[in-house]
């Protein structure tokens, strides 16, 4: 019988949410500007178009990452607005090779002497009391490293224990 977990951890917005939608605000501004100053016709058409692109915009800032774990593969979907979904990662239970804290000195010294090592942060943009940052050491089929930081709660480390066994630095 397969051994299955869903998490769903709601994400901080990327700067650049934040930064295209202060470019929009500025575009507003030179649209107003421009219906002020030059053309009332082509500024109002330009309000128009930049606040219709600041209506799709504006789906950018609510970001939630969903872990499905079965049978200790990992994937991790990034979704939008509550209705677009992109998977991003898919981690086999083969690939992995760790799964240690993420707090641990351990960790962090991996983190920070990475060089050749992707590292990619999927957690909450406040940890909630059940949840726990993990990090996830894997192998892609290039061989290339990737350490993943998970936020888990008390079921998904239990499966990730009970799958990896010997490759947890947590016990």
């Amino acid at each position: 019988m397969d051994k299955y977990e869903e998490r769903i951890v709601v994400a901080k917005a990327e700067t650049s949410a934040y930064l295209i939608m202060g470019g929009l605000i500025l575009l507003i501004l030179a649209s107003v500007f421009l219906m002020l100053r030059v053309s009332p016709l082509l500024g109002f058409f330009a309000l128009c178009c930049v606040i219709g692109v600041m209506s799709f915009a504006k789906d950018n800032f609510h970001i939630e990452y969903e872990y499905i774990i079965v049978n200790g593969d990992i994937e991790i979907s990034k979704i939008i607005n509550k209705n677009r979904r992109k998977k991003i990662v898919d981690i086999p239970l083969e690939s992995i090779t760790k799964m240690d804290y993420a707090e641990s000195p351990k960790t962090k010294n991996d983190i920070d002497i990475a060089k050749d090592v992707k590292v990619s942060r999927f957690v909450a943009a406040t940890p909630g009391e059940d949840s726990t940052l993990v990090a996830i050491y894997s192998t892609d089929k290039k061989n290339s490293k990737r350490i993943d930081i998970l936020d888990f709660n008390e079921k998904c480390l239990t499966h990730m224990k009970d799958v990896l066994k010997m490759k947890s630095e947590i016990k």
